[in-house]
C-alpha cells in the first residue's frame, strides 16, 4: 500500500500544479535545486545538447530522406505538446490573466510554434531568420535559465527542457540535410524579423498586458545575472543579440575550412574524431559535475534539518556515534509531532518518511556516514585524475591521426606525381 502511496504522491508533483503566493498556479518546485551552472544537472543537459547536435547531424547529413522525416516528426511532437501543455495552463491559472499562456510572447516561445510550422510547411522564405534565431534563444536559454532551481524536475521542466534542445538541434539538422544554409547575404532577415518579435514584445508589454506588468523580451526588466548594464541594460541585449549572430555565422565556416585542411575527405578519420569527440564532451560534463558537488554547500530542506536534529539528539543521548529505528523514531515523535512520521529500516541504515508530505528519505548511521564520505572524497579525486588523464590521450589521438592523415596524403600525391 506505501508503494501505491508513494507512486500517486509522485504522480502528483511530477504532473500536477500548486498554489502559489499570489493565487496562480505552478508546477511543483521545492527550491533546492542549485541552478544555473551550480547543478551538475545544467552541466549534462548542455552535453546532451552538443551531443544530439552532433549525431543528428551526421545522421541527417549520410540519410536526406530519413533524416527529414526525422525532423519532421520531432517538430510536430514539439509542437503539439507545447500546445497542449499550453491550453492546461491556460484552464489551471497558472498565469494571470487566464489565457495569457495562449499568446507566445517571449522569444523562445515564439519560436517554439514557429520554428515546427517553418519546418512542415518548408517556409523557405523565413527559413534562415526563425532558424538562427531559435538556435540564439537556445542558446540564451542553456546560459541563463531556472530548469535547475528545484530538486524534483517535474513533467513541465523536462518539456522546457525538451523544447529549447529542440530549438537548437533542428536548425544544426537542417544544415546537415541542406535546408538552411548560413549566408552572410541573408543576414539582414535575422535582423528584421528580431526586430518586428521585438514590436510584437513591446505591445503586450506596453498595451495588451501592461497592468499585469508583462516583461516579454525581458524589455521592462533587465534578466541578467547580477544586473548586468543597469539601466542600460537594452544595449548589452543589443550586444549579445550581435554576437550571438557573428558565432552562429563564423563559427561553422572556421569549422569547415579547419576540417578541409587538416581532415579532408577522409570518412574513416571524421567517424573516429566523432567519437573521440563525443566521448571527449561526456568526460567534460563529468569532471566538471565532480568538481561542482564537490566545491558547492548542500542545501537542505525543513524535513531533512528535523531529520538532522533527530540524528544529533540520538548521538548525544548515546553518547557515541550510533542510533537505531527506536530512537529515530522516538527522536523524530518529539520534533515533528506523532504519527507524522515514519522510520522504518532501509538495506543501508534507515528510511525516513514524513506522512503529510509523502517524503521519504533514506540515512545511514553517522560512522558508516562519515567513512562514506571520506571514501566518496577519495574515489572522487582519484576518478577526476583519471578522467584527466584519459582526456589528455583522446587529444594526443586526435593529433596522431590528424597528422597521420596528413602524412598518407602526402605520400599518395607523391606517388601521383611519379
Amino acid at each position: 500500500m506505501s508503494i501505491v502511496t508513494d507512486i500517486i504522491n509522485f504522480i502528483n508533483k511530477f504532473f500536477g500544479f500548486f498554489e502559489v503566493a499570489n493565487g496562480e498556479m505552478h508546477p511543483y518546485n521545492d527550491n533546492l535545486g542549485y541552478g544555473t551552472f551550480e547543478d551538475a544537472r545544467h552541466i549534462w543537459w548542455i552535453a546532451i545538447v552538443i551531443i544530439l547536435s552532433i549525431i543528428l547531424y551526421q545522421y541527417c547529413k549520410k540519410n536526406k530522406e530519413k533524416g527529414k522525416k526525422l525532423v519532421k516528426s520531432i517538430v510536430i511532437v514539439v509542437l503539439v505538446i507545447r500546445i497542449v501543455l499550453q491550453i492546461i495552463k491556460t484552464i489551471v491559472g497558472y498565469s494571470l490573466p487566464h489565457g495569457r499562456d495562449l499568446i507566445p510572447g517571449q522569444m523562445c516561445t515564439i519560436l517554439i510554434y514557429l520554428l515546427p510550422l517553418t519546418v512542415i510547411f518548408n517556409w523557405k522564405k523565413i527559413n534562415t531568420p526563425v532558424c538562427v534565431l531559435s538556435m540564439m534563444g537556445a542558446i540564451m536559454t542553456f546560459l541563463i535559465n531556472d530548469y535547475f532551481d528545484s530538486r524534483f524536475i517535474s513533467f513541465y521542466t523536462l518539456e522546457g527542457m525538451w523544447a529549447h534542445t529542440m530549438l537548437f538541434v533542428i536548425p544544426i539538422a537542417m544544415i546537415g540535410l541542406g535546408e538552411l544554409k548560413l549566408e552572410a547575404k541573408k543576414v539582414w532577415q535575422v535582423i528584421v524579423t528580431m526586430l518586428i518579435m521585438i514590436s510584437w514584445a513591446t505591445l503586450l508589454n506596453k498595451v495588451v498586458l501592461k497592468k499585469y506588468e508583462a516583461n516579454y523580451f525581458y524589455l521592462e526588466r533587465n534578466q541578467l545575472p547580477g544586473d548586468i548594464g543597469g539601466k542600460y541594460f537594452i544595449v548589452v541585449y543589443t550586444i549579445i543579440f550581435f554576437i550571438l549572430l557573428l558565432l552562429i555565422y563564423t563559427l561553422p565556416i572556421i569549422f569547415r575550412k579547419i576540417s578541409k585542411i587538416l581532415i579532408k575527405e577522409n570518412k574513416k578519420l571524421k567517424s573516429r574524431l566523432t567519437i573521440i569527440t563525443i566521448v571527449s564532451i561526456l568526460i567534460i560534463a563529468q569532471i566538471l559535475s565532480i568538481g561542482i558537488v564537490t566545491n558547492r554547500e548542500p542545501k537542505i530542506n525543513d524535513e531533512e534539518k528535523k531529520i538532522n536534529l533527530a540524528i544529533l539528539l540520538s548521538m548525544l543521548e548515546n553518547k557515541e556515534p550510533e542510533y537505531n529505528q527506536e530512537q529515530m523514531q522516538k527522536r523524530l515523535d518529539s520534533i515533528v509531532g506523532e504519527n507524522k512520521v515514519k522510520v522504518n529500516k532501509f538495506l543501508i541504515g534507515l528510511k525516513v518518511k514524513f506522512l503529510e508530505t509523502g517524503n521519504t528519505y533514506k540515512t545511514i548511521d553517522s560512522q558508516s556516514n562519515l567513512k562514506a564520505i571520506v571514501i566518496k572524497q577519495k574515489i572522487n579525486k582519484v576518478l577526476n585524475y583519471i578522467l584527466e588523464a584519459i582526456l589528455i590521450i583522446n587529444l594526443i589521438i586526435i593529433i596522431v591521426l590528424i597528422y597521420k592523415n596528413k602524412y598518407n596524403i602526402k605520400d599518395k600525391l607523391e606517388t601521383r606525381e611519379k
